[in-house]
């Protein structure tokens, strides 16, 4: 309930803020690449109001880092088993898993950014609609909260900005850990040594 009119004012003041903000980080990310930074705002908007709905505990990286060695092991499973296994693992260490259908205009993969400063969210497309998609663009955007600090707006949109040699350095900290976490170096080169390259093998090491 409010209390008054000066705080139905402050929370219509603060609403309108944080829209700002999402605007302006969505426009920073969209505007060379032919993205509509407003559809890109409202995305971010949905995600947001659907992340405040979901209660989670008090945000540990400990606890985050663990979970996710628990995700990684659902990748291998179909959608209704695997999303509400990691929404739940995500909420108990602070961190909500929202996914949002792309809008028109958006072209974005994945977002992250911080609610408050013990509550994450990690907003997902589905964009292209496939398990690599899904899995590194949530890999990726754990990386952002693990590695990166709270004050930025993380938007992973399908643009040259996805070339290795225009990216900034969060986001090639990001996908060298979504990389790694998904594949190890060490496994990745020893199969490509030692593999034949059959069928059989391919389904094994994407098993490991």
């Amino acid at each position: 309930m409010f209390k008054s009119a000066d705080d139905v004012g402050k929370r219509v003041a603060s609403a309108t803020t944080r829209a700002e903000k999402l605007t302006q980080a969505a426009y920073r990310t969209s505007a060379a690449f032919q993205r509509n930074p407003y559809a890109v705002s409202v995305w971010l908007r949905q995600g947001e109001i659907e992340a405040q709905k979901s209660e989670c505990k008090a945000y540990n990286s400990s606890s985050f880092r663990a979970s996710l060695h628990e995700i990684r092991a659902l990748t291998m499973t179909p959608p209704e088993v695997f999303e509400p296994k990691m929404k739940n693992l995500c909420s108990e260490a602070g961190v909500a898993v929202m996914f949002v259908p792309e809008l028109p205009g958006t072209r974005v993969y994945g977002a992250t950014r911080w609610l408050n400063p013990n509550k994450a969210l990690i907003q997902l497309s589905l964009r292209g609609k496939s398990d690599d998609d899904l899995w590194f663009t949530f890999f990726h955007e754990a990386a952002h909260i693990l590695l990166h600090g709270k004050c930025d707006v993380f938007i992973e949109a399908e643009d040259e900005g996805r070339r290795k040699a225009t990216r900034h350095d969060k986001e090639m900290d990001a996908d060298r850990f979504a990389q790694d976490f998904l594949i190890p170096s060490s496994e990745y080169q020893s199969f490509m040594q030692g593999s034949k390259f059959s069928l059989v093998e391919i389904q094994q090491f994407a098993k490991k």
